[in-house]
């Protein structure tokens, strides 16, 4: 079994996925309990325990389901940059999946639902209108598997659609079809130079201008969705911050302390789904919304002091947000320490 990490991959660069253990959760937080690419692989061969996460290589298949169901974009295939072949001047996205022949040429996939929520998205930004896809019909794969790329563009739609933008269209095409536009295509001045095709390129990376434009709301509806939205419950919230420490992304700040008036700030867009915010708390205030408009823009706290030790911390500013013990003002150490374990009588 191929362990992940260190970007080891398997002896069939082709076929067989690498892993970034700098990006995914597992190598962020110990404790997360991220499952994404374990549930999402129809064919049992990605394996998470205690220790590692692994591949099994004889029961992958290079199927890439993998990919799009990775909340953090730590799945790659070598020889896929999983790009659309694209025609600018109609607003044209095309892909078409490989049905187990050898990746050649840009918009070749391995199968077209390793095309996820993230490479819809980057479309939006590139002022695609219409997906052109081939697909002979998968036989390995079973249930929902088979339904994913069409999941994923149902999501998109809902999305730009709250957005006010036209919807991607779809187009399925036969494969001497797709062929024919695709040659059509690169003999046209439409085919992407390397130039722009690096450009394009930009809006797929999870830190390029795509993803970097959807962290900022700018003017959008007030009905706008999200494909991911943290939450926090201010009853149950303690004030103790680990969402703000652990989540790579920004989604959850911490801000106003120079003014003395603190709060958390969502940055809609930023939330990948990753779940890390939701591990860490430790009271079960934080969940992660889907599809979701951006309904909980600040959870405004309040400082405090201890009455116990002394420190000063925070909580959301509802009288009822926290439970306090027996009427005292205590931070969440003092709350769960036994002081008087401390104490001893001295008998003379």
């Amino acid at each position: 079994m191929q362990e992940a990490g260190n970007g080891s991959i398997s002896e069939d660069m082709s076929r067989q996925p690498t892993f970034d253990d700098e990006r995914c959760v597992h190598g962020l937080l110990a404790t997360a309990s991220c499952r994404c690419c374990v549930e999402a692989c129809p064919h049992g061969a990605i394996v998470l325990d205690d220790h590692a996460l692994g591949l099994d290589e004889e029961a992958c298949t290079g199927c890439a389901l993998c990919r799009p169901a990775c909340p953090e974009a730590a799945i790659s295939f070598p020889a896929t940059e999983f790009l659309p072949l694209i025609d600018r001047e109609n607003g044209v996205a095309m892909w078409a999946c490989t049905h187990g022949e050898p990746l050649q040429g840009q918009g070749r996939v391995p199968c077209l639902n390793a095309i996820g929520d993230r490479d819809l998205q980057a479309l939006s930004a590139a002022e695609i209108k219409t997906v052109r896809t081939a697909c002979a019909g998968c036989t390995s794969l079973a249930g929902d598997a088979s339904l994913v790329f069409e999941a994923a563009l149902a999501r998109a739609n809902r999305i730009r659609l709250s957005r006010r933008q036209p919807r991607l269209s779809h187009e399925c095409l036969d494969e001497a079809s797709w062929q024919r536009q695709r040659a059509a295509l690169l003999r046209s001045d439409h085919d992407l130079d390397q130039r722009r095709r690096r450009l394009f390129a930009a809006f797929f990376e999870p830190s390029g201008p795509a993803s970097r434009a959807s962290t900022a709301r700018k003017s959008e509806p007030l009905d706008a969705l999200y494909r991911f939205m943290p939450v926090i419950d201010e009853v149950h919230c303690v004030g103790c911050d680990a969402c703000v420490q652990v989540c790579p992304h920004a989604a959850i700040t911490l801000v106003g302390a120079e003014a003395g008036s603190l709060m958390y700030a969502f940055a809609p867009g930023a939330c990948t789904g990753c779940g890390m915010c939701r591990d860490v708390c430790e009271t079960g205030a934080v969940t992660i919304g889907e599809l979701q408009p951006y309904l909980q823009e600040h959870v405004i706290l309040q400082q405090r002091r201890c009455s116990k030790c002394g420190a000063a911390f925070h909580r959301p500013a509802q009288p009822d947000a926290a439970p306090v013990a027996a009427g005292e003002d205590i931070c969440r150490i003092c709350a769960v320490s036994n002081h008087a374990q401390r104490l001893f009588q001295v008998q003379s």
